[in-house]
């Protein structure tokens, strides 16, 4: 009826199963992970222009910054903040030299993790699935 095949559906069906697995807790402490191609993306540099968008801008928070993998995917993590509002914040002032983290940097994804759903993410890492739970609670 709407144009997809039983295997879209299935495929959407699953992706919004998966994303119910993901738990919103507001309150909880948070982490920020920079997802990006080391193809299209220096680690260096944009671990560079976070450390410099950090020091110049929060002098008494001292944030954790480490390139790590979520699965196959590179990621620079931004450790640690008080809580979803806290990270939401953050990523809306965010900007390297004046330009969106975005547009300096084309693909690049923020994705606000709190610590519940951190060890799932882990486990495996449905980006899509965690991008339908993000669009639900972190817009």
């Amino acid at each position: 009826a709407d144009g997809q095949s039983w295997e879209d559906s299935l495929a959407q069906l699953e992706l919004d199963s998966l994303a119910s697995l993901f738990t919103y807790q507001p309150k909880e402490a948070h982490m920020l992970a920079l997802a990006y191609s080391s193809d299209s993306i220096n680690a260096n540099h944009l671990l560079y222009d976070v450390a410099l968008y950090n020091f110049t801008n929060f002098l008494i928070r001292d944030y954790e910054l480490s390139l790590e993998m979520l699965g196959a995917q590179e990621v620079l993590m931004i450790r640690t903040f008080e809580d979803a509002e806290d990270v939401l914040r953050y990523m809306a002032w965010m900007s390297f030299q004046g330009q969106r983290p975005t547009d300096k940097y084309p693909g690049l994804r923020l994705l606000p993790v709190s610590e519940s759903n951190w060890p799932l993410i882990q486990e495996r890492f449905p980006e899509e699935a965690y991008r339908r739970f993000l669009e639900d609670y972190y817009q």
